[in-house]
């Protein structure tokens, strides 16, 4: 019974990955331009930087220098 709650937990984070953040979609392991999230995501600049902070404060995607963005 202690490891479903953990897989529960475990599947629930993966899906509130893609539902709150949208922007996730678009950043693959290849890197990628924010002009090019923005154009694919259509959101608001504001919208994506602060998906993307909070993307790369939990250690999901990497910022490079230039705008560019990557998947971890």
């Amino acid at each position: 019974m202690d490891q479903e709650p953990a897989l529960s937990k475990l599947n629930t984070n993966e899906g509130r990955d893609q539902k709150s953040y949208p922007v996730l979609k678009y950043i693959g392991f290849e890197p990628v331009h924010l002009d090019r999230i923005l154009e694919m995501s259509g959101l608001t600049p504001g919208e994506t930087a602060s998906q993307l902070l909070q993307l790369e404060i939990a250690g999901k995607i990497k910022s490079l220098p230039g705008n560019i963005y990557v998947r971890l």
